[in-house]
């Protein structure tokens, strides 16, 4: 399998993982929307991008969905028995 190949395929699966577009992988990962289509068809890539895209992907950590943090819970006033 050549590096193209093996890279395509991660980009892939990071995708499927992700739900992320191919426009904003390649721009973030690349500063390139069409970075995967430009591999797909061919297009050379450099090592340098190669290992920028490869640590793009193992570093990325997902936003956090709007509203789906949870409050923390507020402490329960406490009443003394007099």
């Amino acid at each position: 399998m050549s590096t193209r190949e093996e890279l395509l395929k991660e980009i892939d699966a990071f995708l499927q993982q992700t739900g992320m577009t191919k426009s904003v992988f390649g721009t973030l990962a690349a500063n390139d929307d069409k970075f995967v289509e430009r591999v797909r068809a061919g297009s050379g890539f450099t090592v340098r991008t190669l290992d920028r895209v490869r640590k793009f992907m193992s570093d990325y950590k997902p936003p956090s969905q709007k509203g789906s943090k949870s409050r923390p819970k507020r402490a329960a006033a406490s009443h003394a028995a007099a």
